[in-house]
């Protein structure tokens, strides 16, 4: 499990102390002992009920056996399939539907995402996330993104609600990875461009409003806490604390605007809209030259951007310092700027869907063309 050495010796395991472990879903006990807990929670009025780490007892015996048709597989998939049932029948007993979820059961190796050759559980939704080093990166591998989504709709369902979460809970998890590691500069920057590219996959976005053990594993070497520590001592004699907790108005995340901004534009049902080019390169007659701290432009550029909304994009409009330029109704939607400018300028551009609502996007650049001079 990565908790225990390697030469732990065994028979003095004793679970209860441990600091986690991951029960048998083929026991029926333990089984049990989930539903009681959905049962009690439906009984205080929940609606949607989570279900973490149900796809790690799939991982271990992949990883065990290097086979997914391994039958232990199958039978983990139908004893969850049996729970997720359970819960849905006690909810119907209470008179409603309770959503159930959990990471979504596919299997990944080091060179492939595998699709075990048996009935998944029927789930409601499904959790994926983004790895540490993509949110460092501030950079999804958008290609193998896609094509899990594709995967996940075609073995789950076609209409199976998939959400993407920042994971939490670890040293250097991608949720302690953004908080700690990311200035809120780029906090920001990565949940606009997570929120656009989730929202042309038709994926829904769990925003980084709270989350636990942002901070180092060592206490006391966090930013800042919003709350104490959580701390412990297990079997092999380890003692650590870092469960941090930490909401979306916490120092480490200066998001929340940016947060509201995104949910708003979800809601309203407005278009997305971003400058694609000039982005923060040195630009020599349209040629992109090396990066820098933000656009430098000597002569003409090529503004381009991009624009996506599920009714339909009718135009994109193109404005320097607040004055119209021009207006582009098809993609690639683009425009050649090439007239007298020197100094600093606003590049906005403004995109309108065909109902009507509207988006924008600015940048500010520095810009030295004399043409018309």
């Amino acid at each position: 499990m990565g908790w225990l050495p390697p030469d732990f010796d065994c028979s003095q395991y004793d679970y209860r102390k441990v600091r986690g472990y991951f029960p048998d879903i083929n026991k029926e006990e333990v089984r049990e002992l989930y539903l009681h807990k959905a049962m009690k929670l439906i009984d205080c009025g929940v609606n949607v009920i989570w279900i973490d780490m149900l796809h790690m007892q799939l991982l271990h015996f992949y990883r065990m056996s290097q086979d997914i048709d391994h039958p232990a597989i199958g039978q983990t998939l139908e004893s969850i399939s049996k729970l997720v049932e359970e819960i849905h029948e006690y909810g119907f007993s209470k008179g409603k539907y309770v959503y159930v979820g959990s990471w979504a059961p596919l299997i990944r190796n080091d060179k492939d995402i595998l699709i075990p050759p048996f009935a998944p559980p029927a789930y409601d939704y499904i959790v994926v996330s983004p790895s540490s080093k993509e949110v460092l990166f501030k950079k999804l591998y958008e290609e193998e993104w896609e094509r899990a989504f594709s995967m996940i709709r075609e073995y789950m369902d076609e209409d199976i609600v998939i959400l993407m979460r920042l994971d939490l809970g670890y040293k250097n998890s991608p949720a302690h990875v953004f908080s700690q590691k990311l200035s809120p500069e780029e906090q920001k920057e990565f949940l606009r461009y997570l929120d656009s590219f989730l929202r042309k996959n038709n994926v829904l976005f769990s925003y980084p409003v709270f989350g636990l053990y942002m901070g180092p594993w060592e206490k006391g070497e966090e930013k800042i806490l919003s709350w104490e520590d959580i701390c412990w001592e297990t079997l092999t004699g380890e003692k650590g604390c870092g469960f941090s907790f930490y909401d979306s108005l916490a120092p480490e995340f200066q998001t929340y605007e940016t947060i509201a901004e995104l949910a708003e534009n979800r809601t309203q049902g407005k278009p997305l809209v971003s400058i694609e080019r000039p982005s923060n390169y040195l630009y020599i007659l349209d040629k992109e030259i090396f990066p820098l701290k933000m656009p430098v432009i000597i002569g003409k550029i090529t503004v381009t951007a991009d624009a996506f909304d599920e009714d339909g994009i009718s135009k994109v409009e193109f404005h320097i310092d607040n004055e119209f330029k021009t207006v582009d109704d098809f993609p690639p939607y683009e425009w050649l700027w090439n007239e007298f400018a020197i100094g600093k300028h606003e590049i906005k551009v403004f995109a309108y869907d065909d109902k009507g609502n509207k988006a924008e996007d600015k940048i500010d650049v520095v810009i030295f063309n004399l043409r018309g001079r």
